[in-house]
């Protein structure tokens, strides 16, 4: 049986007249009512000759009549607890760090889990536990506190004293950096870019805190470019321990997106890192940082090339491993490198360096016979011979380094170094000759 029923909202003082049946139910009154009056099914609470009307029954168990009046009262909103409000805040912080996250969930499995499922009960668990922890805690100081001023004058009840409020202050400038600076807490992504050396992709870790640019061996011999190394330059990088320098690579091409660019490199012996990008390497070309559009600007060469992100990152170590290897490497910004050119220049310090052994054996070389001495250095003068008579390449090219200053000798070296790039070697020459950039 149809009839109409007058439905009234107190709130905004509006009454509206429905076309309703006897068999439909108070759900049914409702979602009319909302598109009649826009209050959503979910706050509404129908009053009824001062009774309440529950949701599954129908409209006859009321015995409405034809205009009968029903009230539209609103749902108060449920007020949260402050511990419910805490732990959505405390999820929320998680959800927008996934690094942090990453990093409880090795420290307390059960916690991340429960954050990243959005369960409230167990973040709330966790959160009053601390607030318990910490109020046990204050408790403990404040009975401590009130025992210890019982003899103030007592020198070793004042070093305690001073003791509990030292750590108090480091307990809450933690606390201040917690809610601040979460940030701090979780482990910062390093500085990767992609580069090709000798057409081998490498990936570089940028360090404007290493003095110099760094290469490991494993790394130098997967690119094809020990063969450059010029051993005169061993030495030992110092810094939080020692590694051995196993010497340097004067130029080698570097290929960053579609630019071949310059480069020296310090060969350090192991694997640790492939590549470290240093600040010799970021001033000659005036590179700029942009953590904010997260890339590495050349700004000379008009290129910018992007971090890499994490999942990019081809990790062989721990970031824990890498930071204490770049302390070993990098700690005070400086590699001191034993330059060997200066004890090859000075016969006398080598001789004095000379094992024992290795005197015996020049006494017994000079007894032997002047043939067998001139047999010796026949082989020697062959071999410095040999770089121009089997040189691989054009005769014009050598030619052109020679023209502009160079030795054979050296034309021949700088090619070996520029891969055979005539134009680089020249401005290497034209560099080490006469100063010219």
């Amino acid at each position: 049986m149809s009839f109409r029923l007058q439905v009234t909202d107190p709130v905004k003082d509006k009454i509206s007249i429905l076309q309703v049946d006897q068999t439909i139910t108070v759900l049914d009154l409702k979602a009319l009512i909302e598109v009649e009056l826009q209050i959503a099914v979910a706050r509404q609470q129908l009053i009824y000759g001062g009774r309440i009307l529950n949701d599954n029954d129908t409209l006859s168990k009321y015995n409405m009549q034809n205009e009968d009046l029903v009230l539209v009262e609103r749902k108060q909103k449920q007020q949260r607890t402050p511990l419910e409000l805490e732990a959505i805040k405390f999820i929320k912080h998680f959800q927008q760090n996934p690094h942090s996250l990453e990093a409880l969930r090795v420290k307390d499995p059960k916690l991340a889990e429960s954050i990243q499922n959005k369960k409230l009960a167990g973040v709330m668990e966790f959160i009053q536990q601390q607030q318990q922890k910490k109020l046990q805690e204050q408790q403990e100081y404040i009975r401590k506190m009130q025992q210890l001023e019982q003899d103030p004058l007592n020198p070793e009840n004042q070093k305690i004293i001073e003791e509990m409020i030292n750590k108090k202050n480091i307990e809450e400038n933690r606390e201040y950096a917690e809610e601040y600076i979460p940030e701090s807490f979780g482990t910062v992504t390093m500085l990767y870019i992609e580069l090709s050396i000798n057409r081998h992709p490498v990936q570089a870790f940028v360090d404007s805190g290493a003095q110099s640019t760094i290469m490991s061996k494993a790394c130098a011999e997967r690119c094809g470019i020990m063969r450059l190394v010029d051993t005169r330059f061993q030495g030992i990088a110092q810094g939080v321990g020692t590694q051995k320098i196993i010497g340097r690579i004067h130029v080698v091409e570097m290929q960053i997106l579609d630019q071949f660019l310059p480069c020296s490199l310090t060969i350090l012996d192991g694997d640790s890192i492939d590549f470290l990008f240093g600040l010799d390497m970021l001033k000659r070309y005036q590179c700029n940082i942009n953590l904010k559009d997260n890339c590495l600007i050349f700004p000379n060469e008009k290129l910018s090339v992007q971090f890499l992100p994490e999942g990019q990152i081809n990790k062989r170590i721990s970031i824990q491993q890498e930071q204490e290897i770049l302390k070993r490497q990098n700690s005070d910004s400086k590699i001191q490198e034993e330059q060997l050119i200066t004890k090859s220049n000075n016969p006398q310090q080598q001789q004095q360096q000379q094992p024992q052994q290795q005197q015996q054996q020049q006494q017994q070389q000079q007894q032997q016979q002047p043939q067998q001495q001139q047999q010796q250095q026949q082989p020697y003068q062959q071999q410095q011979q040999q770089p121009s008579i089997n040189s691989r390449y054009p005769e014009q090219s050598i030619q052109a380094i020679i023209n502009i200053g160079a030795t054979r000798a050296e034309a021949i070296t700088v090619l070996d170094q520029t891969f055979g790039n005539v134009e680089l070697a020249a401005s290497i020459i034209m560099q080490q000759k006469y100063g010219f950039n």
